[in-house]
């Protein structure tokens, strides 16, 4: 049920700030989709690796990137230190090399983390190696593609009162890469909903199930 008013009120936005006509086989059809990512999500939880949260008065930031044929999705979500989703936000990319995406959905989530919490204390994940070495070491980001990326997002990380960047599995990195993904199917961006049914799917340390 949930599922299918957030397709159908994702729909109404589209209509009302992007002046789409709505076409109502193309919403079943996101709820299809949406449904399997869920079912998904909830079958793959206990092959998971648990997602850690930080230590009190630490944010845990994670960013992913969803590739299309000819378009990208940046996402990033953040979370606090009881495992509470704060924020989960997307945008729409142009085709980039895969580096150069990864770069800049670290870029969302550093950008966005900054506008909300200004002066935080983060730690940043990601499952993309090259990102997390270049923003640790980027004297060795030997990838021109994301050197100017790479450069905004250290430049972007002053801000923070300290901050850390740490490369995760995929699996701990899951709530970023599903919220990419459902934004690139539903054509959503900005804000994302932090009630999305499958978002509740991460398993945490703690060991309890989400709800």
């Amino acid at each position: 049920m949930m599922i299918a008013i957030d397709a159908i009120w994702c729909a109404r936005n589209n209509r009302v700030h992007n002046n789409v006509i709505i076409h109502f086989p193309s919403i079943l059809i996101q709820i299809q989709n949406s449904t399997q990512i869920h079912r998904k999500a909830w079958s793959d939880k206990d092959l998971l690796v648990s997602w850690v949260p930080p230590s009190l008065g630490i944010l845990k930031v994670n960013f992913d990137v969803a590739v299309r044929s000819n378009f990208m999705v940046a996402a990033a979500v953040i979370t606090d230190h009881d495992g509470c989703l704060l924020s989960a936000v997307a945008r729409k990319i142009p085709l980039l090399d895969i580096n150069a995406g990864e770069a800049k959905a670290a870029l969302l989530a550093i950008e966005t983390t900054a506008d909300l919490y200004p002066l935080s204390k983060i730690i940043l994940e990601g499952d993309s190696l090259v990102t997390i070495m270049a923003l640790n070491n980027p004297d060795f980001c030997t990838d021109w593609s994301s050197r100017g990326i790479i450069s905004d997002v250290l430049s972007s990380l002053s801000s923070f009162s300290s901050w850390s960047a740490t490369k995760v599995s995929r699996s701990v990195n899951l709530r970023a890469h599903l919220v990419a993904k459902w934004a690139a199917s539903h054509n959503c961006y900005g804000s994302i909903p932090t009630s999305l049914p499958f978002l509740s799917a991460v398993r945490i340390k703690s060991g309890h199930d989400p709800p």
